[in-house]
């Protein structure tokens, strides 16, 4: 195996290291096991060592079309969130051209970013 199939990304130093799996103990978790009690989608969970800053993290394996899924409702969510700022900024401006004014626990308007993500079709 070359080592550019054994370097994986360290949560701990930030970098891809070589990380070896720690073995599993008899009182942790099954191995494979649902994400939530009456859940269909089974997630493998393992925990892991990086040999070159010695931090350990649990992981978890999951399905590919289960993670698109995820991938796909946060795009979903990040419109949402516009169009709530939409919104509140046209309910603002509407207030404020009948001189109303904006009520003082009005939360301040949410400010969305462009998504930084590249859309992976």
């Amino acid at each position: 195996m070359s080592d550019r199939y054994a370097l994986r990304w360290c949560p701990g130093c930030c970098a891809r290291a070589v990380i070896a799996p720690l073995p599993q103990l008899a009182d942790d978790a099954e191995l494979s096991r649902p994400l939530r009690a009456g859940e269909a989608t089974e997630g493998f969970f393992r925990r892991n060592y990086c040999t070159s800053c010695g931090h350990i993290w649990d992981s978890v394996e999951l399905p590919q079309s289960f993670v698109q899924s995820l991938l796909a409702l946060e795009e979903e969510l990040e419109e949402q969130r516009r169009q709530v700022a939409m919104l509140k900024f046209l309910l603002a401006s509407e207030r404020k051209a009948r001189g109303e004014g904006v009520p003082a626990e009005a939360a301040p308007p949410l400010k969305v970013a462009p998504s930084s993500r590249r859309n992976a079709a």
